[in-house]
């Protein structure tokens, strides 16, 4: 008897999915990566992945987190996302909570006045 994944390059060619996405040499489920911090949200954009910053970001705003430093490092990562109404939102929301946020102030301000010149 063939194992259930004997099929599974064949369906993967049918449909361009890659089989070893997710799963092991042996062909066992990967673990979910650990979530990212807030520090490693920050290293990983300090470190010019802000793609790979950006997801741990969203990741951790849908787990609930609601800090005012996530949401500015979330309007941050959303701008140079080209996601101008994402960033703002975000960064208006860390504002919110701390209003002494600066850079959330400064790129708010930015934002606005891009909109308006």
């Amino acid at each position: 008897r063939a194992p259930v994944t004997a099929g599974a390059p064949r369906a993967a060619a049918r449909t361009g999915a890659d089989p070893s996405i997710g799963a092991d040499s042996r062909g066992r489920a990967r673990p979910a990566p650990a979530p990212m911090s807030i520090d490693d949200i920050r290293r990983s954009a300090d470190e010019g992945r802000c793609d790979e910053a950006l997801s741990g970001a969203e990741a951790a705003y849908r787990r609930g987190e609601r800090s005012a430093e996530l949401l500015e490092l979330l309007g941050t990562l959303s701008l140079i996302a080209g996601r101008r109404d994402d960033a703002a939102r975000h960064l208006r929301a860390s504002l919110y909570l701390d209003p002494t946020r600066e850079a959330a102030s400064i790129q708010l301000a930015m934002l606005t006045g891009d909109r308006r010149g």
